[in-house]
């Protein structure tokens, strides 16, 4: 897998030095330790889905699991079940079980629910649920979706870990 290190994360035009959050200019390390050094060191928590975005380490399966599994966190809030069928289809996709038709169905579906969404919450919530079926946007997806309530970041986070370590073993298995 794919390590963070100091000069890749300046390569990509940051928006601050990590040396101020005390990263060294010889770093080098695992995404997954990266991220249980630097979660409570950097300016915001979308730091962190911003690095694991750049170095592009999720296999389209794991990124499209960790969309879904972040998304539903917030599924409770979800009036439509058109936003529901897009995450099922979704999850369905990432393993080999819908096609990419399906999920253009579902994307186009959930995308017509958050149009009609009557309140923030559900606007949000139905948006990411959008996103999530979306899957040509996917690098910023993880990220949209977190955002779509603060206070789920350290969860999300915790997804983004747990999905990079299942796909690391998957990986491992393969050999």
């Amino acid at each position: 897998m794919q390590q963070v290190t100091y000069d890749l994360i300046m390569s990509k035009n940051p928006c601050y030095n990590p040396a101020d959050i005390g990263m060294p200019a010889d770093y080098k390390d695992t995404p997954v330790n990266f991220i249980t050094n630097y979660r409570n060191k950097v300016k915001s928590k979308n730091d962190i889905f911003w690095v694991i975005g750049i170095l592009d380490v999720l296999s389209s399966k794991y990124h499209m699991l960790c969309k879904v599994k972040i998304v539903r966190q917030m599924q409770h809030l979800m009036k439509d079940k058109r936003s529901i069928k897009a995450l099922d289809v979704a999850e369905a996709w990432a393993h080999g079980k819908a096609t990419d038709a399906e999920l253009l169905e579902a994307r186009s579906n959930a995308y017509a629910a958050y149009r009609v969404a009557d309140a923030y919450a559900a606007a949000a919530v139905a948006y990411a649920a959008y996103r999530v079926a979306y899957a040509a946007v996917a690098t910023y997806a993880i990220s949209d979706a977190a955002a779509v309530r603060k206070d789920s970041l350290n969860g999300s986070i915790d997804i983004l870990i747990e999905m990079l370590e299942l796909q690391e073993k998957e990986e491992q298995d393969a050999q």
